[in-house]
């Protein structure tokens, strides 16, 4: 008798990511992973937008890079960092948006306060 074989044994369970637009116009958004093209979208000020997928839990490589327009400024980061962000923010990643950089939420003092520098212009 043949068993079948569960393909999810390797998955985490579902993370979403949600991006908050900090800045006080709005925000263009393009998010990627090597697999998947989420698409353009416009998130309004104070206003946020939601993605979710399952992480590779034999290889902690799963990433999702963006790029983030508004007025004259172009710059892009990694909002989804498997082998930074499992551990860091979980099953939920909170980001806000800032002229200054991404910066993520942090459970423990309850605020926006872990900031990151954007990703370097690529050459």
């Amino acid at each position: 008798m043949c068993q079948a074989v569960r393909t999810d044994l390797f998955k985490h369970a579902t993370t979403t990511v949600t991006i908050t637009n900090g800045l006080g116009e709005a925000l263009t958004v393009h998010c990627k992973s090597k697999d998947d093209d989420l698409g353009v979208q416009v998130i309004q000020p104070n206003l946020n937008w939601s993605f979710s997928f399952r992480p590779n839990a034999i290889f902690l490589n799963t990433l999702f890079f963006c790029s983030f327009a508004w007025s004259n400024q172009q710059h892009s980061f990694d909002i989804y960092d498997e082998e930074r962000d499992l551990r860091g923010c979980g099953k939920l990643c909170l980001w806000s948006i800032l002229p200054v950089g991404p910066t993520q939420y942090n459970d423990e003092s309850k605020k926006y306060d872990i900031f990151y520098p954007w990703n370097p212009p690529a050459l």
